[in-house]
């Protein structure tokens, strides 16, 4: 693969993987607009996808590090009630039973329509932007509930249809539920380890014995893995000072022109 089209893919995955706008559609849409092989970068997939695990993991080690522990001395019993690891167990089982029916039944397709996505993109940026506004900020990370949690994974579900956004979905039910807005998000993100890395072996699965270049495996990994920490503060820091209106404006303005694309 061309340097300027890792180096690009890598940004539209470090993106729109935390951004509330897509990152499935996004990078569909690029991978067609850069004339890339589907098939062949299922594994560049894998190394975007490993790049913006390493990037959630690092920029949020503290709470990784007490999730860790934490699931540590439960299993060795000295520790009977672990901050949010049941939280995200709750969360990862719905993503978890609605990906293996679709996969199951050969559902998937029937989602990956024009117009389907569109309306999601469009919709679900209403309804992220309409909730935020309304919802007033009340828990804050390591309250969340286990039911809470098991919403949140419900969400983080539907994402799984595309054009829906898995950062944007677990964003607007964190916010219905009146989660602090800086907590959803990192709530989110760290829901998003064990998801993302299914999707990621699930993918290797799908490669089997075919051959892939290292080298850009490897760029992948890294340029992924650098685009995600910045946008990561990125976008930490822009919702402390501004609402998801933006990120609306984006979602029903890029929905308009697929729609006018498809059917013009």
């Amino acid at each position: 693969m061309e340097f300027l089209n890792i180096l690009i893919l890598s940004f539209v995955q470090g993106m729109s993987e935390f951004l509330p706008i897509s990152s499935s559609g996004h990078l569909v849409i690029f991978q067609n607009i850069l004339q890339i092989d589907q098939e062949g970068s299922l594994a560049f997939d894998v190394a975007l996808h490993l790049g913006t695990i390493l990037a959630i993991m690092v920029f949020f080690y503290k709470e990784v590090l007490i999730l860790l522990q934490d699931s540590l001395k439960f299993i060795t019993g000295k520790e009977k009630k672990p901050r949010l690891v049941f939280q995200i167990i709750a969360s990862t089982i719905p993503a978890v039973v609605f990906g293996f029916v679709l996969i199951h039944y050969n559902l998937v397709d029937n989602f990956r329509i024009i117009p389907i996505i569109a309306f999601n993109l469009i919709f679900f940026g209403i309804l992220l932007y309409i909730i935020d506004i309304k919802s007033p900020q009340k828990t804050d990370l390591y309250s969340i509930s286990v039911k809470q949690g098991f919403l949140i994974g419900i969400a983080q579900a539907l994402a799984l249809i595309p054009g829906v956004s898995r950062s944007g979905i677990c964003i607007t039910m964190g916010r219905l539920l009146q989660i602090d807005k800086i907590a959803t998000i990192k709530y989110g993100m760290l829901i998003s380890i064990p998801s993302i890395l299914g999707a990621a072996v699930l993918t290797l699965f799908d490669i089997g014995n075919s051959n892939f270049a290292v080298f850009d495996f490897v760029l992948g990994i890294v340029f992924s893995f650098i685009f995600g920490l910045l946008v990561i503060k990125f976008l930490l820091e822009f919702v402390k000072r501004f609402s998801f209106k933006a990120f609306m404006i984006y979602r029903i303005l890029l929905g308009i022109i697929i729609l006018v694309y498809y059917f013009y």
